[in-house]
């Protein structure tokens, strides 16, 4: 499923991932398979706004869509919360979740976890019927019970693509040790196995940072420990996009802040609310570096440019949308070193 493919995004259906996926060039998004995990669109009053908003920023590339179990039971409008929740049905191997991916053009499935034995059961052959192959997203939070069924009828759909998602983590060799476990468990039932590698680390405060700072991204360490290991497996790189969990509490204004993605750490321009200092500011502290010299053109280089204009960046959504854009740029240019020795985390 994956031949040609060099990056892998988990995106969430949010405005500024959506955005930033939409204004990649379409060669850049063919170079990537991004898998969206699914919620009720703000404000809409069916989830086809979801499914509009996806299939129109991906354009006439293959993608995963899941549905985002966070968000079940939420206080979206109706009838939109309703339809959503709907597809969380494990009635006939969650034959409403299936049906609703086959009336999506390109819309690979994702396992859906939950349900009984014989949902698992279901829910493969739901899988080989609609013939567009399966996803597999193994977290640390989810107990996937499919490996145990690998060499059982019915099998895996063809195209199966296993997903290591290690989720959101500072700590590297928490990220390492169940990455390495997970993908061990896998490539002992099937060997010849397509596995993704994600994870996030992208920090949850930049308090300590005033003017510009640096933070390192462990997700390219992580890739390449598992590569290392596993050199004779299908691995392809894949992270959150500099996204993380969604955070609760602390009030309070957010100082203006611009970063410049890089692979395996981020330049970060942060305002000093003390002084006043602005977004127009902070693009222009950022334009001044190094960094912002050696970024490709793409929207999210405009948009910081524009910031000095008087339009461009005004608030967070268009702050994340432009970090979101350049990362995805950069990981899916033909020659970005992902996961280079000396991202090797031992």
């Amino acid at each position: 499923m994956l031949a040609g493919t060099s990056y892998v995004p988990l995106l969430r259906t949010k405005p500024a991932e959506i955005n930033a996926f939409h204004s990649l060039s379409q060669a850049q998004k063919s170079a990537t398979f991004p898998i969206f995990l699914s919620k009720p669109w703000q404000n809409a009053n069916h989830f086809k706004k979801t499914i509009d908003k996806v299939t129109g920023a991906a354009g006439p590339i293959s993608f995963g869509f899941g549905i985002d179990r966070e968000h079940f039971g939420g206080d979206a409008k109706q009838p939109c919360q309703s339809e959503f929740d709907g597809l969380f049905s494990s009635d006939l191997g969650f034959r409403s979740y299936y049906e609703c991916v086959s009336e999506i053009p390109n819309a690979v499935p994702l396992f859906v976890g939950g349900g009984s034995a014989d949902d698992v059961f279901l829910q493969l052959g739901n899988a080989d019927e609609l013939g567009r192959g399966l996803i597999v997203r193994f977290t640390r939070t989810e107990v996937v019970p499919i490996l145990s069924l690998a060499g059982t009828v019915p099998p895996l759909p063809d195209d199966t693509v296993f997903v290591v998602d290690a989720g959101w983590s500072r700590d590297p060799l928490q990220l390492q040790q169940w990455t390495v476990s997970t993908i061990q468990r896998i490539v002992s039932a099937i060997p010849d196995a397509e596995v993704v590698v994600m994870s996030s680390s992208f920090p949850d405060s930049f308090a300590s940072i005033v003017g510009h700072g640096t933070v390192d991204l462990l997700e390219p360490g992580i890739f390449g420990t598992a590569r290392a290991t596993f050199n004779e497996a299908q691995i392809i790189y894949g992270d959150w996009a500099t996204t993380r969990p969604p955070q609760s509490g602390g009030g309070g204004a957010i100082p203006p802040r611009i970063d410049i993605p890089m692979i395996g750490h981020c330049h970060v321009f942060r305002a000093d609310q003390n002084a006043g200092q602005s977004y127009l500011d902070m693009a222009s502290l950022a334009m001044a570096h190094e960094a912002f010299h050696d970024l490709p053109e793409c929207y999210g280089r405009s948009l910081i440019e524009e910031t000095l204009l008087g339009n461009g960046i005004k608030g967070t959504q268009r702050a994340t949308e432009a970090r979101i854009n350049i990362h995805l740029t950069k990981h899916a240019a033909p020659n970005a070193q992902i996961g280079a020795e000396e991202d090797y985390i031992d």
